[in-house]
């Protein structure tokens, strides 16, 4: 898997077997692509919660608007939200294609999207996402996590000390966006040169 134009082969075996490269892998319901773009999964799901769509849009008149939103969101909506950890980083442009799907659902139900979150329960599929993403961040910081898991967070930063430790001071110090184009860089020059003698006073 890489995102690269020319990426670099490796021959697997199994025993004396050679192992086929494919363009795709398809695991527990998720159809992994050599490039991690994700667009034929969320096709793939799309397509399944388009035709649970029409379903629904068959059994509309014998329902109320929360008995349609009840069957949304237990038949349509956990389509298209099964394992997005995995794959919520796709473009949006893919994503898009989700988002088309629960509108069409709400017009059937005949709500819109504020009555939708704030009566039915059914914010955007975007905010769900972001949700549980949170709770795996939080829960991988905090350590009540799998070891697995936590062996992903990166140790903390720190910088060097010296020269760097005092750029990065001036960099705090100084607001870029306050820069003008009319600027005089002899003096501003002149200015850093003073800064860095400070910061390198105060640290002797």
């Amino acid at each position: 898997m890489s995102r690269k134009r020319q990426p670099s082969r490796v021959d697997l075996h199994f025993g004396n077997t050679k192992i086929t490269e494919g363009d795709e892998l398809e695991i527990l319901g998720i159809t992994v692509d050599k490039k991690l773009t994700w667009n034929k999964h969320i096709r793939n799901i799309s397509s399944r919660a388009g035709q649970r769509l029409g379903a629904l849009r068959r059994v509309a008149s014998k329902l109320d608007a929360p008995g349609r939103a009840t069957v949304y969101k237990a038949q349509i909506r956990s389509i298209m939200e099964y394992a997005s950890l995995c794959w919520l980083n796709a473009s949006p442009t893919v994503l898009q294609l989700l988002d088309r799907i629960q509108k069409k659902a709400l017009r059937i139900i005949g709500i819109n999207e504020d009555e939708a979150r704030s009566n039915f329960n059914i914010p955007s599929l975007h905010h769900r996402r972001q949700v549980p993403a949170a709770v795996a961040l939080y829960k991988m910081q905090t350590g009540l996590c799998p070891q697995d898991l936590k062996k992903l967070v990166p140790p903390p930063y720190t910088t060097r000390r010296g020269l760097l430790a005092l750029v990065c001071q001036l960099r705090d110090m100084l607001s870029w966006n306050q820069v003008q184009n009319t600027l005089n860089w002899q003096e501003f020059c002149t200015h850093c040169s003073q800064s860095l003698e400070q910061l390198y006073q105060k640290t002797l």
